[in-house]
């Protein structure tokens, strides 16, 4: 089924790591969004590296 949770405090940090997870992902979404009709290889190279590093530091912070 589903994860269960010790405590009340559990619930709400596991809540915190998915809704700062979700707001990565959006902002990435919202980035290459932005960039998708841009013909310059070398910005949306540099756009893609900066949304990798920055998916993998929230990953990270939180040890996922």
């Amino acid at each position: 089924m589903g994860a269960t949770f010790d405590s009340v405090e559990e619930l709400l940090h596991a809540t915190k790591v998915a809704g700062e997870l979700r707001m990565a992902i959006c902002v990435a979404k919202t980035k290459a969004e932005l960039l998708s009709d841009s013909d310059d290889i070398t910005l949306l190279q540099g756009a893609l590296e900066e949304i990798a590093r920055e998916l993998s530091e929230t990953l990270d912070k939180h040890k996922l």
